[in-house]
């Protein structure tokens, strides 16, 4: 699959790199600048056929949750130089 180009005898390449909801795959290739498209397609797609044949493998779907809460106020109250008390009260 992966091939030294013979014109600049450079061999393709891949990194990857985890993140906190996936992992990011850098491929190196050369590729002629009239194919590029084209090439860079066919790439992404070996990549994805890869990941999609590896067993126990899943593509996720990349979600947020955003829960809004109300802001709470925290105050201490000193018993002593060894003790206070917190309380929270909701605003």
């Amino acid at each position: 699959m992966l091939q030294i180009d013979k014109k600049t005898k450079t061999q393709p390449y891949a990194r990857t790199y985890f993140q906190p909801s996936g992992v990011n795959v850098h491929v190196r290739y050369f590729a002629p600048a009239t194919r590029l498209q084209e090439i860079s397609s066919d790439v992404t797609k070996q990549v994805y056929d890869t990941i999609k044949k590896t067993r126990g493998v899943e593509i996720a779907y990349h979600h947020t949750e955003v829960v809004f809460r109300k802001k709470s106020r925290v105050t201490k109250t000193f018993i002593n130089n060894l003790a206070y008390i917190i309380t929270i009260n909701n605003i």
